[in-house]
């Protein structure tokens, strides 16, 4: 497995920028704050876990908290929470459009995903790195994100040789076919590739709406074309996931890693 979580990441620069001048302390929500609604406030925490620090970033942070990542922010801001001994930092990105979110989300993982939890909810992305899983599990529902990443495989709990190439949020035009095929809506996707092995396999996971349309957009996955390609569908309530690959018994390893 791989190491426990430092803070020795993305979020730890960030949260080093913020400390390197005088950055706003954590305030109340209100009609002006770019995470309203989507960061952890005191009482949205169980018994027995605190926020023990909420920094904003100023605009100068901001703007080379973006130099530093490589693509646009509006807002920054980070949490150190702990709970029964153990703690966790939770940063949060405003970025400015929703392909900023796709861009951002990818370029997260590409640095970090090996080492930490990134999420995107809305237009803000979020990155999570905590000292045990059970923290990590307790603040990710917490956060209240989509299923798709409530579910995927965490890079970061994976056996150090799985090497992932990316993972990426789905736009909308690369999954209407398979709504057409399927006779039904698909909320949003998200797609893993990963060389595990030597082999290669794409792992992509589709937010059906209901129980129902999972039904019926995992049987015409399962109806694939490529006979060369090796595919494992698994469905979870709403949620469809697929493998692909070369080798039944990888798909069969990989998914038993999905958090259901």
């Amino acid at each position: 497995m791989k190491k426990k979580p430092s803070f020795i990441l993305i979020v730890c620069l960030l949260a080093a920028a913020l400390h390197s001048a005088p950055a706003r302390a954590e305030e109340k929500e209100g009609a002006g704050d770019a995470f309203s609604g989507v960061r952890l406030t005191a009482e949205s925490l169980p018994e027995g876990m605190e926020i023990t620090e909420g920094i904003r970033a100023t605009d100068r942070q901001v703007l080379n908290a973006r130099r530093k990542i490589g693509f646009p922010l509006t807002a920054v801001f980070n949490q150190t929470i702990s709970y029964r001994g153990h703690q966790a930092r939770v940063n949060y990105m405003a970025v400015p459009t929703d392909v900023w979110v796709e861009f951002g989300y990818s370029k997260l993982m590409g640095y970090d995903g090996h080492r930490s939890m990134v999420m995107a909810k809305g237009r803000t992305l979020i990155q999570l790195v905590a000292t045990t899983k059970e923290l990590e599990d307790r603040l990710i529902l917490l956060l209240e994100v989509d299923q798709l990443q409530t579910h995927k495989i965490r890079f970061h709990r994976t056996p150090s040789k799985w090497l992932l190439l990316r993972e990426r949020l789905l736009a909308e035009e690369e999954y209407a076919e398979l709504e057409l095929k399927a006779g039904r809506r698909i909320r949003g996707a998200l797609e893993q590739k990963m060389i595990i092995n030597r082999t290669a396999i794409k792992v992509t996971y589709l937010d059906c709406r209901t129980e129902q349309s999972a039904d019926r957009v995992g049987r015409v996955l399962a109806k694939k074309d490529n006979p060369v390609v090796k595919r494992l569908v698994r469905s979870y309530g709403p949620i469809v996931v697929y493998a692909d690959s070369s080798n039944s018994e990888l798909n069969e390893r990989v998914l038993e890693r999905l958090n259901w």
